[in-house]
């Protein structure tokens, strides 16, 4: 179900907790449906389990999973605010990404401006 791009600059666990949210609006995914186990995840995507772990806590504090002890991991029913907390954490990666980068402040700014523009 989850497709992970090696080749994309975006974190891994930022493109799996991406795709929950996708999954959620489009249907895929339920109120009250279970994640894979992180282990399992992992080894699906071939990934590192932290990694999974890290998508999920994120998504926890999010407010978009539950875990239950024992049981595994929920789809919570996810409001416009949980999914504008994710829009947020997703541009706060990517403005990091970008001062690294040493793109500019002014660059931003004129990027932004041009986008309300239109």
């Amino acid at each position: 179900m989850f497709l992970i791009n090696f080749q994309k600059n975006e974190p891994i666990f930022m493109q799996i907790i991406k795709q929950v949210i996708k999954f959620y609006e489009i249907g895929v995914l339920k109120e009250g449906d279970k994640l894979p186990s992180v282990r399992h995840l992992a080894v699906e995507l071939g990934v590192n389990p932290n990694t999974v772990a890290k998508a999920y806590q994120e998504l926890e504090n999010l407010q978009i999973v539950e875990t239950l002890n024992k049981k595994g991991v929920f789809i919570k029913k996810i409001n416009d605010n949980s999914v504008n907390k994710s829009l947020i954490k997703n541009l706060e990666i990517l403005l990091c990404e970008c001062k690294d980068s040493n793109i500019s402040k002014k660059q931003i700014i004129d990027l932004i401006e041009n986008i309300w523009r239109d």
